[in-house]
């Protein structure tokens, strides 16, 4: 009952996005069981302006992870 085995745990658009196996990520990948998560950062700018940016991303899991929500893979 971990991610690897989870039907939400998304290796392939991990790799896709982030990284591949050849750079050693092994089986990382998004967990995909709720919605992606807004990310918000500022950065500094000259003076005292702020730059604000807001992304979006779904956690990221590695194999042996388990949040309580796992549902096996069909």
């Amino acid at each position: 009952m971990s991610c690897i085995n989870c039907k939400f745990h998304d290796v392939e658009g991990f790799y896709k996005n982030a990284g591949s196996e050849a750079d050693g990520w092994g089986d990382v990948g998004y967990c995909r069981r709720m919605p992606p998560l807004l990310i918000a950062s500022r950065s500094e700018q000259e003076g005292n302006a702020m730059e604000a940016a807001v992304n979006t991303t779904w956690p990221v899991t590695d194999e042996n992870d388990w949040c309580g929500e796992f549902q096996a893979k069909a």
